[in-house]
């Protein structure tokens, strides 16, 4: 009888942790910083993505673009990228140019808006109506389910 409730308990156990690989993501899964990092000596990875960092965490490689989700709709966008080319001494930083983000769980989607020209803080009600009536100012990122239940944006 024990072996037949600790199986039992063992199964239930199991069919709870693998279906907790395709719980919903929620807003707050998302918030902090994802990194995309290439090195132009090294073959380009397989797939180009974003990976989620602690922001303890350094940046390896000479080429990065850094994305830091924040609270109310707010994000900060860095990169490796200079005007003149790629460069891993100087960093260039769009945090004087308000930047925006939504995200969609319907289809598990992030918006980053992307027009280098400021904009008024927006309310989230707004900000959805800006971005279907201006599609082309924003940057549709994939959330993507990676292994040891992580996440990436691609």
């Amino acid at each position: 009888m024990k072996k037949a409730l600790l199986l039992s308990l063992l199964f239930l156990f199991a069919g709870w942790f693998a279906n907790a690989q395709d719980a919903p993501i929620s807003e707050f899964d998302l918030y902090g910083t994802w990194v995309f990092e290439w090195n132009d000596r090294e073959d380009p990875p397989e797939r180009l993505y974003y990976s989620k960092r602690i922001d303890s965490d350094s940046i390896l490689s000479e080429n990065w673009i850094r994305i830091t989700l924040l609270a109310f709709d707010e994000c900060k966008i860095e990169s490796s990228y200079s005007g003149n080319g790629w460069c891993a001494t100087e960093t260039s930083t769009s945090s004087a140019t308000p930047q925006y983000w939504l995200y969609t769980p319907k289809n598990e989607t992030v918006l980053i808006f992307s027009n280098n020209e400021p904009i008024k803080k927006m309310s989230k009600t707004e900000l959805e109506k800006n971005a279907i009536s201006n599609p082309e100012q924003w940057t549709e990122y994939q959330i993507i389910r990676l292994p040891n239940n992580q996440l990436g944006l691609e």
